[in-house]
């Protein structure tokens, strides 16, 4: 075999070897790349729009309570639109998971948005039914029980959300760890071709004559410094035959592998952008809790001023007769300390005859399931009656269980 023949069967093998190498290489691009188009379409639009439908739901109940004390339109509007921002990425979440192509997350995935829609429609009744309340000039006490039936749907979506919100994380978090295997087994991939196609060169090397044996020697070399992860490594072999052709074709190799692996590096550092900002928007959701909750316990303390300051005797006892909470007035009614008197019924704080009068009081009241006013009387210390004028009105949840008593007298 001439030398000529030689090359050009060492040339076709080497070539062959590293088409192999860049087909393998375009092979693994691809599979990362498909790996990070799906995390771009689903995982992490549907990430964002679970964290901004928490943000729209805190939103819609902060305004709607603001609107319930404050009784400003700008308040009941702006409740109005946080349940159309809540709609709209209800609708973004949807859009999104449907971009799954995995048979099995598709079926999950449909599950989990029947839950979110489900959730949210009924979170928009009991906020619009809290709203309509409020504008029927509803009592305090009436918005208070409607109020808590909110609390109760919003802490409902909340919690699916963040089951949602964990499970993309975790998809996300599964789409990075495929895009690093990826990445590590088309590297390996290579670096094994790459030394294959080193190895080849070297037996070509040794067989054809010592004037061609330095330029392959190179060729050589520079493939081991590329196996090694050294993309900038050049071949410097000024020659017009074909051991030059090929130092150039390994050139723009290395080139592209270079190109390529910092493509591969703007886009890591892309989602770690877009992680960190999720991150962020997640400690803002946060301190608007934290926020919430504040404006909740100056509420709580409103409600128990104004109880305080009402000059009738106001009660609230359990579904067992036993004070929970009392005011003022009622302590001084009955002559004991708030201390003597919750967590005990009227038997055990009223003279018997009294005590069982009011008993009866309320098992009426409990019987007919609505408001009912008593006359009653008492024998002060001096012998003297004493009459009162009762209400006594059953508290019932929405099943019209009995969960307590509220008495004003």
């Amino acid at each position: 075999m001439k030398i000529g023949q030689k090359l050009v069967f060492g040339y076709l093998a080497v070539a062959t070897l590293v088409g192999f190498v860049g087909y393998i290489g375009i092979n693994s691009g691809n599979r990362v790349g498909e790996t990070f188009e799906v995390a771009k379409e689903a995982e992490i639009p549907a990430l964002i729009e679970t964290l901004e439908m928490k943000a729209a739901a805190r939103q819609a109940s902060i305004k709607a309570i603001e609107y319930s004390l404050r009784g400003e339109e700008r308040d009941k509007k702006k409740t109005i639109e946080a349940l159309g921002k809540l709609g709209t990425h209800l609708d973004a979440f949807e859009k999104a998971e449907g971009r799954e192509v995995d048979r099995e997350r598709q079926l999950e995935h449909a599950v989990a948005i029947q839950d979110v829609s489900d959730k949210i429609t009924f979170y928009k009744i009991r906020v619009n039914e809290y709203v309509a309340l409020k504008d029927q000039g509803a009592s305090l006490k009436e918005l208070f029980a409607k109020e808590q039936e909110l609390h109760k749907a919003r802490r409902e979506l909340i919690h699916i959300l963040y089951q949602n919100t964990r499970r993309e994380q975790e998809e996300l978090a599964q789409a990075l760890a495929r895009t690093k295997s990826n990445i590590t087994n088309g590297v390996m991939i290579i670096s094994i071709f790459s030394l294959a196609s080193v190895f080849l060169a070297i037996l070509i090397g040794l067989f054809i004559s010592r004037s061609i044996s330095k330029p392959i020697k190179e060729l050589g070399n520079a493939a081991g410094e590329i196996g090694k992860g050294n993309l900038d490594t050049k071949i410097d072999i000024r020659s017009s035959d074909e051991i030059g052709q090929l130092a150039n074709s390994f050139n723009k190799m290395a080139g592209d592998l270079a190109i390529y692996q910092k493509h591969l590096e703007e886009l890591v550092e892309g989602r770690t952008v877009q992680l960190r900002t999720a991150n962020e928007q997640l400690q803002q959701e946060i301190n608007e809790r934290k926020r919430m909750e504040e404006a909740l316990r100056e509420t709580s303390g409103q409600l128990t001023a104004l109880i305080e300051a009402i000059p009738d005797a106001i009660y609230f006892k359990d579904a067992q007769g036993r004070h929970l909470v009392v005011n003022k007035a009622c302590e001084e009614l009955m002559g004991l300390g708030k201390e003597e008197i919750l967590g005990k019924t009227n038997e055990e704080l009223l003279p018997p005859n009294f005590g069982e009068q009011c008993r009866r009081s309320d098992e009426e009241a409990i019987k007919r399931r609505e408001p009912v006013r008593f006359e009653e009387q008492a024998t002060d210390d001096k012998g003297e009656k004493i009459f009162f004028e009762t209400i006594v009105v059953p508290l019932l949840d929405e099943r019209g269980n009995l969960k307590g008593l509220v008495g004003n007298s």
